[in-house]
């Protein structure tokens, strides 16, 4: 092979990976060949009839659901390039949004309310001063039936208090039924969890009531946006945005606000909080009413935890993830990577 063409080819290929490593349905494998092995993560039928359909040759391994491409001269590999571009676009018209993690920021809020009253009832209760780790959080929010925090701020007691260890959780826990979020325990955490939340004067405000503890400064201030306003603003102009989340409907709408999301980028007729569906995610009612307020025939979900990716499936809607999940649809590593696939 002469000199001029190997290094065409050596160029080509890097082009080539740089291209298609940033799509998201695609796991590309090391190659020092004239060629690269390409793992389709999803719609592999899919895929194959539309390069079909484009009368792009490429070599399928259907048991292992990949693809091989030669790499060929310039104008060839961006054929290839821009099929394999437009085939990871998702076909929507509109997006609906989760919110904590997603959206909004809320490490400093949500997750330190969760710490917040997890520690307080553990102390004033069980007489048991432990601190909360994030990490157990995080294995709290990776078991199904927990997307709600007052949900899984008292399952967490209840496990920490009968010592159970973190890798454990999920064996000695389960959704909680209506009766247990009736029950005065339940009540009595949750009302300390949105004090430390909302703080004394939304507290109020919301429950006409005092808080029953004194926290002047709500968490909920704390909260930032993940989202670049610039990318929200382009995707505002392609799709209707809205919203399906578990936080209650003042909250949500606060949210919005604060983070001057509404009423501009977001209508606040379009987001979808606890009350406003029969059940939670991970059933997909709320992501279903989301989808009806926008009169959406072909939504694309956005979600960051194992209840959003069930909620969506159960929706029949595709699923954009925010974190690790090789089930979803589409998966990014931080919100603002959406814009390469919806942009």
């Amino acid at each position: 092979m002469a000199g001029k063409t190997l290094k065409l080819i050596v160029r080509e290929r890097q082009r080539l990976i740089k291209e298609l490593g940033s799509l998201s349905n695609l796991t590309l494998y090391p190659s020092q060949a004239n060629s690269l092995f390409i793992k389709v993560n999803n719609n592999f039928k899919e895929l194959k009839k539309f390069l079909e359909q484009r009368k792009i040759v490429v070599r399928y391994y259907d048991s292992y659901q990949a693809i091989r491409i030669t790499v060929g001269n310039p104008w060839q590999n961006n054929v290839v390039i821009q099929a394999l571009r437009d085939f990871d676009k998702p076909k929507c018209d509109a997006i609906i949004f989760d919110m904590d993690g997603v959206l909004v920021d809320v490490s400093k809020s949500y997750r330190q309310a969760i710490k917040l009253t997890v520690e307080y009832v553990l102390q004033n209760k069980y007489d048991l001063k432990l601190k909360v780790a994030s990490s157990e959080i995080e294995t709290m929010k990776l078991i199904p039936g927990f997307n709600n925090d007052w949900d899984l701020s008292f399952a967490l007691i209840e496990l920490l208090a009968k010592r159970i260890n973190q890798t454990d959780f999920k064996k000695n826990i389960s959704a909680l039924n209506e009766q247990i979020k009736k029950s005065a325990d339940y009540l009595s955490a949750k009302d300390i969890f949105q004090s430390y939340y909302l703080g004394e004067k939304l507290f109020l405000e919301l429950y006409q009531r005092p808080a029953p503890i004194i926290f002047k400064n709500g968490l909920i201030k704390n909260e930032t946006l993940l989202l670049d306003l610039a990318i929200l603003k382009k995707l505002s102009r392609k799709y209707k945005i809205g919203v399906a989340t578990g936080r209650p409907k003042f909250e949500a709408l606060f949210a919005l606000r604060n983070l001057k999301l509404s009423p501009e980028l977001i209508k606040e007729r379009y987001a979808v909080g606890k009350e406003d569906a029969k059940r939670e995610k991970p059933f997909p009612e709320p992501l279903l009413e989301a989808a009806k307020l926008l009169k959406s025939n072909k939504p694309i979900y956005i979600g960051d935890s194992v209840n959003d990716l069930v909620a969506a499936k159960a929706a029949k809607m595709p699923c954009i993830f925010v974190g690790k999940n090789l089930k979803a649809d589409f998966i990014v590593d931080k919100t603002n990577q959406i814009k390469r696939i919806l942009l």
